[in-house]
Parts: structure tokens; sequence; C-alpha cells
């Protein structure tokens, strides 16, 4: 049987990184939860339904960043969620 994943974002998903909650606005929300539950650590730009995906994921950057985790654009025209050591 196929794996059929599907992830709604009708609604802001509600995302706690180290026990606490972060205050996303919906783009930020649907660009991170994309980010978080990618099977692989490359995320296409095509993928990222948001306005303008450079200036969400310099956003997300100061989010994540304190909580050991980096967003770094790829090569090829993506981005690597990346964990720290």
């Amino acid at each position: 049987m196929p794996d059929r994943t599907f992830t709604s974002f009708t609604l802001v998903p509600e995302i706690i990184l180290h026990d606490r909650r972060l205050r996303l606005s919906p783009a930020q929300a649907q660009v991170l939860t994309v980010l978080l539950t990618r099977r692989g650590p490359f995320v296409a730009n095509q993928e990222l339904d948001a306005r303008d995906p450079e200036r969400v994921i310099a956003q997300l950057r100061s989010l994540v960043e304190p909580h050991g985790l980096a967003i770094y654009r790829g090569i090829g025209a993506g981005y690597l969620l990346l964990e720290a050591p």
C-alpha cells in the first residue's frame, strides 16, 4: 500500500520547540511545518507555499536557531533544516 501522507494547512499548526510554543504567522507555521515534517533534510522552493519564501525563512531563523536548529540555503534552490550537534 503506497504511503499517502497528507498535511493540511487550513489551521495554523501549533509548533513547540524545547517546551516553548512559537508564535508564528500562518506562512511561517506552514514553512516550518514543511521543514520539520519532511522525510529528508532538503525542501524545494516550490514546496514552500508562501508569498516570499526567502523572507519567511529569514524570519524563521531567529525563532529556530536558539533551539539548536538551523535553516540554510541549499544547493539547487532549496533549504536545509539542520540539527546542531
